[in-house]
């Protein structure tokens, strides 16, 4: 899924990030207020990445809790990377896109909710 704009130009290529141990953040490193919030990556991502790639695991206890990921600045939904709970307990696993701005951050906004888990890892960029 690609979020916030597409893979631009001829020449783009994926960084993999390799085989990460553990989640780069957990719900404990993030504000679920609802509310976008500025997500900084520059500590992960290195300088001159275009787009983040961003895999999620989160489970809740009822259905239709996000977890969304956007291009930073940008305020509307349709353009982002979103996971949903489906049902209560079910994990959901997602996989998507996001586009970084020029220091390396993007945002995001969570529903405002009692979390039994949420994973995010970085699982590589596009340069």
């Amino acid at each position: 899924m690609f979020a916030s704009g597409g893979i631009s130009s001829i020449g783009d290529r994926y960084v993999d990030r390799g085989d990460i141990a553990e989640w780069d953040f957990e719900k404990e490193d993030f504000t679920t207020d609802y509310t976008w919030r500025e997500f900084d990556l520059s500590g992960i991502v290195p300088v001159g990445a275009k787009y983040v790639v961003l895999y999620t695991y989160i489970v809740g206890s009822n259905p239709q809790w996000s977890v969304a990921f956007g291009e930073n600045g940008n305020s509307n939904d349709v353009t982002v990377f979103k996971s949903v709970t489906q049902v209560d307990t079910a994990v959901v696993c997602d996989e998507g896109i996001v586009k970084l701005d020029a220091d390396r951050k993007i945002q995001y906004k969570i529903w405002n909710a009692a979390w039994t888990t949420i994973g995010v890892a970085v699982k590589g960029w596009i340069i």
